[in-house]
């Protein structure tokens, strides 16, 4: 799991090249947040297949999952959390009684 981090900048850095940014300002802070754009379809393809790639080598275990789904470390996928009650599923989230599931 320790190769996992140095594929991930491999990767990314293999696409960092002739990118762009666009910015613009967040409507809350004033501050400038910028994204790397590009317009070349075989820099989004490398970029499409970068990020398929760093998912197979370490799915959610690196990347999370949104709440209240957990990741299981043997599959490295998302799943949804079982409960029986409110408490099973944390801060915000409520346990459906008829799928047994916090949503």
């Amino acid at each position: 799991m320790r190769r996992a981090p140095w594929l991930l900048i491999v990767l990314f850095s293999a696409c960092a090249g002739g990118s762009q940014f666009a910015c613009r300002k967040d409507v809350i802070t004033g501050n400038e947040q910028c994204q790397p754009v590009s317009r070349s379809p075989t820099e989004a393809a490398v970029g499409a297949g970068a990020a398929a790639a760093s998912w197979a080598v370490v799915g959610c275990t690196l990347n999370g999952c949104p709440p209240p789904d957990r990741c299981n470390p043997q599959t490295k996928l998302c799943e949804t959390t079982s409960c029986q009650s409110d408490r099973d599923c944390g801060a915000g989230f409520h346990c459906d009684a008829s799928s047994s599931h916090c949503h």
